[in-house]
């Protein structure tokens, strides 16, 4: 997940991606959304390695076609991998985009499809009205890297691929070193370890 600029919109898909990253579920390696190598309404997944429920899981590099745009309405679609490693276009629901003359993570309308269930994010796609091809300016990268190395003990690391920061709230945690962020299922939140 890239860092946010100032007006971009925050979703219930990216704080529910990152608490799905503390729980170990997300990205390990690669799995890069990008523009194909010809413009045009396809999109390229990079091969590479994501976790999903303490499985370590290989996705193989593809291409993906994404469905025409309106002619006077765009969307957000999204892009996510689930537990067999096969890539998946969800397509939202086309609206007038807000604000007007906004585009991509800058809009609150139109709202991105959710993620699928077990399936973890890699990006969200903006088609705006009568486009023809996508290009890299247009695909937001919503991928949350893990370290694989502590996962199944309810601790992992994040980071992001542009070293964005995550500010989370302190709290004593008897699991995990201090600075590491944990899930307390107590209180269904995530912190900072203070000890």
């Amino acid at each position: 997940m890239g860092i946010y600029k100032d007006n971009q919109v925050l979703r219930d898909n990216d704080l529910n991606a990152i608490i799905d990253g503390i729980k170990g579920n997300g990205v390990a390696s690669g799995c890069v959304v990008s523009e194909s190598s010809t413009p045009a309404m396809t999109i390229e997944i990079s091969s590479g390695v994501v976790r999903i429920n303490n499985s370590s899981i290989n996705v193989v590099g593809v291409q993906k076609v994404i469905s025409a745009a309106d002619a006077s309405l765009s969307r957000k679609d999204i892009i996510s991998v689930d537990s067999d490693g096969d890539v998946t276009v969800t397509p939202g629901t086309p609206a007038l985009a807000y604000p007007v003359g906004d585009t991509g993570p800058d809009t609150s309308i139109p709202a991105p499809p959710d993620i699928p269930a077990g399936e973890i994010i890699l990006a969200e796609i903006w088609i705006g009205a009568s486009k023809t091809e996508i290009t890299d300016d247009e695909i937001t990268d919503r991928r949350i890297i893990i370290s694989i190395s502590g996962i199944g003990s309810g601790i992992a690391v994040i980071s992001t691929p542009d070293d964005g920061e995550v500010h989370l709230t302190p709290k004593a945690s008897s699991s995990g070193a201090e600075g590491t962020m944990f899930y307390d299922s107590d209180d269904n939140s995530v912190y900072v370890a203070t000890e």
